[in-house]
């Protein structure tokens, strides 16, 4: 069972594990704070693919989904993009980063 904070509002663990714990992604057109956050993970230019899907909804709500080759990132803004990745963060303090579905959303509007 992953231990994380805050807990997930649907967590999926699939068969497999992340194999290079190093990501790659395209800076182009996402938000500097992103960008930023994203540079705090470890990063190679053959890392694991990472993909960031901004849909436009309202709220900071996400789905992060790892799979053996390549990460992807929905969200409805880049505040919510941001969150997800602070979840990755902690995955990848793991040892090994299991292949997984997650969702999460705050329970309310705003933060206290």
């Amino acid at each position: 069972m992953l231990k994380l904070i805050p807990a997930a509002k649907k967590l999926e663990i699939k068969a497999g594990k992340l194999a290079k714990k190093a990501i790659s992604f395209d800076k182009a057109g996402l938000d500097p704070r992103l960008v930023k956050a994203l540079c705090k993970l470890p990063t190679a230019e053959d890392g694991t693919k990472l993909s960031v899907t901004l849909t436009g909804e309202a709220g900071e709500g996400y789905t992060l989904d790892v799979a053996e080759n390549a990460i992807f990132i929905s969200a409805g803004n880049p505040q919510g993009a941001f969150y997800a990745v602070q979840t990755l963060r902690q995955l990848f303090a793991l040892e090994k980063v299991p292949c997984l579905q997650l969702e999460d959303q705050p329970d309310f509007s705003y933060r206290g």
